[in-house]
């Protein structure tokens, strides 16, 4: 899983808590140096005084909404590591939301969720570009949803941010691909984070594990090898790919 070098760099958004937590984990324990990102910097200085003795990492605050927060995060990173090999662009909202009606759904709320899960994660995208382009090499890991698929969740904000990621994912990817950058994008299913785990019963994610070909609940750790594939040289020539890490409740 992935490539242990020393000198490789991934930036993680909404590493402080869930799959971005594990990712942060999994990367810096095979031997990558981790630029952990979050709004959260209680819970950033959390998993860095866990973690540390394990490798070089991190933790940066960022707003990745905010186009100045992230470019400065972006520099203080590269300050700090001298290159970026990888971005994960994690951070989303998902749990916070209220399940609706579209039509219950206010303009706000719909500016918020496309801000966090589509804006941020083309601002990120921006930034690293010219880190990335310097090296002549870099790779994009966008985590969408396997909910673009059924679309049946009261949540038309939230799957229209994934569905809209996909779209970037493919632009960037024919786009920067001349530079040596790949972009790719994981679907992960219902994944029993502690912040799904705090909004779903248990009976609910039991319902969805039946739907799969591989019957169980899905976590967080069932993501990292997919993710460090594709950060990773392993996967050097793939790009404008979807990958679905579902357990086989979709076939696409």
């Amino acid at each position: 899983m992935g490539e242990p070098k020393s000198d490789r760099v991934v930036v993680i958004t909404g590493a402080a808590q869930g799959i971005g937590r594990s990712f942060a984990t999994a990367f810096l324990l095979n031997g990558w140096c981790v630029a952990a990102a979050d709004m959260q910097e209680r819970k950033l200085q959390a998993l860095c005084t866990e973690l540390e003795g394990s490798g070089r990492i991190l933790p940066v605050v960022i707003d990745v909404c905010d186009e100045a927060s992230v470019r400065s995060g972006i520099a203080d990173i590269e300050k700090a590591f001298g290159h970026i090999d990888a971005l994960i662009n994690n951070a989303g909202l998902f749990t916070q939301l209220q399940r609706k009606p579209l039509v219950e759904i206010k303009m706000d709320e719909w500016k918020r969720v496309m801000d966090v899960n589509l804006a941020g994660p083309f601002l990120m995208t921006q930034a690293v570009v010219e880190p990335m382009r310097r090296t002549g090499r870099g790779s994009i890991v966008n985590i969408a949803s396997v909910a673009i698929y059924h679309g049946s969740n009261n949540l038309a904000h939230y799957n229209a941010s994934k569905a809209g990621l996909i779209g970037l994912t493919r632009t960037a990817a024919f786009e920067l691909g001349p530079l040596g950058i790949r972009v790719n994008a994981i679907a992960p299913g219902a994944t029993a984070s502690e912040a799904v785990l705090a909004v779903s019963s248990p009976e609910r994610l039991a319902e969805r594990a039946r739907k799969r070909c591989l019957a169980r609940i899905q976590t967080p750790e069932d993501l990292v090898g997919p993710a460090m594939f594709l950060a990773s040289e392993q996967s050097g020539f793939i790009t404008g790919q979807l990958i679905n890490v579902d357990g086989g409740e979709f076939f696409h």
